[in-house]
């Protein structure tokens, strides 16, 4: 899969994942400790969604957060 650069890009992947695990909202918000209307903001790409809550949501629906380096489309090879 693509990687994802932007809060709209984490939020949309976020939705479908659940979505495929016929979870809802409030569903993923019990498991995560969350409010639902944390899970609507973050899947909607809205800023201000707290790192930790992140981090919950992932864990409940068993993903985790991985930082690398950003390929070049310039790279020498």
């Amino acid at each position: 899969s693509p990687p994802l650069r932007s809060a709209r890009q984490v939020g949309h992947t976020i939705k479908r994942i659940r979505k495929s695990m016929g979870m809802t909202q409030m569903e993923l918000a019990q498991l995560a400790g969350l409010r639902q209307a944390g899970i609507s903001q973050l899947e909607s790409g809205a800023s201000g969604v707290r790192l930790g809550s992140l981090f919950k949501i992932l864990s409940a629906i068993e993903f985790e957060f991985v930082v690398r380096a950003r390929t070049s489309k310039f790279s020498e090879g």
